[in-house]
């Protein structure tokens, strides 16, 4: 997703802590948002039990293994 150049970052960051927290209630194993600064661009990953995509422009993918060790 790309980030306007006057966005602010902090108020960014809080809605993607937000948007993580509300996956995580919702039933997601995972949540991960990271930013890059070079490219002005934020990506978000999600990891479900069972596929759960909902919305234009996801992409899926299943995980074979997950290994916590």
């Amino acid at each position: 997703m790309p980030i306007a150049a006057h966005d602010d970052l902090a108020a960014l960051r809080a809605v993607k802590i937000g948007a993580a927290e509300a996956a995580m209630s919702g039933g997601a194993l995972a949540a991960v948002a990271g930013f890059d600064p070079t490219g002005w661009t934020a990506v978000r990953f999600r990891l479900w039990q069972a596929a759960n995509p909902s919305g234009a422009g996801l992409d899926a993918y299943q995980v074979g293994y997950l290994s916590l060790g």
